[in-house]
């Protein structure tokens, strides 16, 4: 059984250019943002699954999020995350 669980990772160099993105839902700050993601990376390691951490391009997000229609949210987000950790391509 695969218990890998790949989770977006965000650098502080870029996380305002993600927040212009229209509709963007996540915390007001960086360090709001790494607050939730090491909560979230804490619980699914309890929860015995391998965190895979995938870097975000800003732009290939925005592009992924356009070819699927999808919304720049979280959880579009989370969705780029899984979709490039399990396809092999990078994220960067």
């Amino acid at each position: 059984m695969d218990n890998r669980e790949p989770l977006p990772l965000l650098s502080a160099t870029t996380y305002a250019s993600f927040q212009r993105l229209p509709g963007w839902d996540l915390p007001g700050t960086y360090a709001g943002w790494q607050a939730k993601h090491i909560s979230m990376k804490t619980e699914r390691g309890k929860a015995g699954h391998t965190v895979i951490e995938v870097p975000v391009d800003r732009d290939k997000f925005v592009h992924f999020c356009d070819e699927r229609r999808l919304p720049y949210i979280g959880n579009s987000l989370l969705k780029f995350a899984i979709e490039t950790a399990f396809s092999g391509n990078s994220a960067a």
